[in-house]
């Protein structure tokens, strides 16, 4: 699951759909395969640039904790408790 690689900062290659919404962090957090001769080219890239791979494993890394981390989770839940809230009053 892409969430979980990103938590554990692992360098990602991605398919278009699977990096849908994700577009601004391309390149940093993860590389995008739009054909066969582009993930082989990537995966190619990876397994022979132990730099890139650390980038990217970092970069997927500062992005699965901001999308997904306790702070991200504790938002999210704030927000759905507030919503429970207004809707029990309206009631």
């Amino acid at each position: 699951m892409t969430r979980d690689a990103l938590l554990r900062g692992l360098p990602l290659l991605l398919s278009e759909a699977a990096a849908a919404g994700l577009d601004q962090h391309e390149g940093a957090a993860f590389v995008v395969a739009r054909s066969r001769a582009e993930c082989v080219a990537h995966l190619l890239r990876l397994v022979q640039d132990p730099a890139r791979r650390r980038a990217l494993g970092e970069g997927a890394f500062r992005l699965g904790r901001a999308c997904f981390g306790r702070a991200a989770a504790g938002a999210a839940a704030r927000g759905i408790a507030d919503l429970a809230t207004s809707l029990a009053r309206a009631a």
